[in-house]
């Protein structure tokens, strides 16, 4: 809902291109945290039953790293970083974007009594 307002606000200013590059935004950051999730399961469940493994996956001690999903996280993280490097109000708005995401997730995690990792 907090979000919907904001896009909202930024829609009836008029100011579409940036309410765009805000959910372009968004959009990278949960592409990475999804690639980063992947490969933080794979070390912490190696054994867990996987019907569908992406494919390229490299061996490692005794679990799979999925190449993809590396790939994922350094692309994702340098077009993260561009963004930020480039654009100002991007600059401003994904150090506010974090901020607000994880003071939700650290509430989140404090409400259902669970570990933050």
């Amino acid at each position: 809902m907090i979000f919907s307002t904001v896009a909202i606000a930024l829609a009836s200013g008029g100011d579409l291109f940036f309410l765009g590059e805000l959910y372009a935004f968004g959009a990278l950051t949960a592409y990475m945290i999804t690639n980063l999730s992947l490969i933080k399961l794979r070390f912490s469940e190696p054994k867990l039953a996987r019907p569908f493994k992406m494919p390229l996956n490299v061996r490692w001690k005794e679990t799979e790293i999925p190449v993809l999903a590396v790939l994922g996280v350094i692309g994702c993280a340098a077009m993260l970083f561009l963004v930020a490097w480039l654009h100002e109000e991007g600059r401003n708005f994904a150090l506010l974007w974090f901020a607000i995401g994880i003071i939700h997730f650290v509430a989140y995690c404090g409400y259902r009594k669970k570990p933050l990792i």
